[in-house]
């Protein structure tokens, strides 16, 4: 069954904006086999915030680094001379802290980043991303990145688990599972938004979940997509918590999380 792809360009300059939109559309279209696209287009942050948490589809967001904010407008456009003062482009709000606030490589979502600005390659580092892009975009690179975000996608998605809760069949993404835990013959599964509780085995479930999810304890199943630091003895995650590691499963959880780290 052909899947649709919605793409979404955050610019806050409407020219770039629209500019780099036809560069997708024109470049993504060979790359599709027999899938769709769905383009969107957000102008600020905020807006793509309201849409991600209105629990809206998005498989890739292709986000200018320095944002406009509010009180004060960028020293120069953001594609122009790398050489001008980029004073501007210390102090405005970025897309790296969006992607980060709004957990998007949690999500599954593959961000490209594009920017003018030459500081932001390291800092683009701070956040799981597909490619980072140089404006003034070419078309031969544009096209590299979507195919990787595209690939990257393809091997990140999969199918949703039906999960028996009382008399309903919940339906939920393995993406968004934060971890498992297990008493007795009760699963209580964590996911971004809340706890699903049902009636099983964790091996069971263990077996229909992607390679992302780590037995670090007889009694917990963790998606390393939110694990943010290995402790002594506990993985802590991206929401606060904490999870046990058995001394029996330390080393094996220890290196299937840096081996994660590395693939990113």
């Amino acid at each position: 069954m052909a899947h649709v792809h919605t793409i979404a360009v955050l610019e806050d300059d409407p020219l770039q904006r629209g500019r780099l939109l036809d560069q997708v559309d024109a470049c993504v279209r060979p790359l599709l086999a027999g899938d769709d696209a769905f383009l969107r287009e957000f102008a600020c942050a905020e807006d793509l915030a309201a849409y991600v948490r209105a629990g809206e589809p998005l498989d890739i967001l292709l986000a200018d680094i320095v944002l406009d904010s509010p009180s004060a407008g960028k020293a120069a456009a953001d594609g122009a001379s790398l050489a001008g003062d980029c004073s501007a482009a210390d102090t405005s709000p970025t897309a790296i802290d969006a992607v980060r606030r709004l957990m998007l490589a949690q999500r599954g979502v593959q961000v490209i980043y594009v920017t003018g600005y030459d500081q932001y390659h390291t800092r683009a580092y701070e956040t799981e991303h597909a490619c980072f892009l140089v404006k003034p975009v070419d078309d031969g690179e544009l096209a590299f990145a979507l195919r990787r975000a595209l690939d990257r996608a393809a091997r990140g998605r999969m199918e949703p688990l039906r999960i028996r809760c009382g008399f309903e069949e919940r339906i939920v993404d393995p993406r968004d599972i934060v971890y498992i835990e297990s008493e007795r013959r009760v699963l209580n599964i964590h996911t971004v938004a809340e706890a699903i509780r049902t009636y099983g085995k964790l091996a069971d479930l263990e077996g229909s979940l992607p390679a992302d999810f780590v037995r670090c304890h007889k009694s917990f199943l963790v998606n390393m997509r939110y694990i943010k630091a290995i402790g002594q003895g506990e993985l802590r995650l991206a929401q606060g918590e904490s999870v046990p590691v058995s001394q029996s499963r330390r080393r094996q959880t220890q290196e299937a999380v840096r081996a994660y780290a590395r693939g990113i």
